[in-house]
């Protein structure tokens, strides 16, 4: 393996923990945020975290809209 390659394994690597610490992190409104902006429903987010429509519905009015 040439340095290069090497490097780019290295830093893969040291960001695994990273990424995955931040999404523990993540507040119930992010969550609530990312999987809509993805494109989930209402419906499907509310069942996937054991949630009511009716207060994800409200979450998300509250949040505001960063794109």
């Amino acid at each position: 393996m040439n340095t290069t390659c090497l490097l780019v394994w290295v830093v893969a690597l040291l960001l695994v923990p990273f990424v995955i610490f931040a999404r523990f992190c993540e507040s119930e409104k992010e969550t609530l945020f990312r999987l809509r902006k993805d494109g989930r429903s209402y419906r499907w987010i509310a069942a996937r975290l054991g949630l009511s429509v009716y207060r994800v519905n409200k979450n998300l009015m509250l949040t505001p809209r960063i794109s």
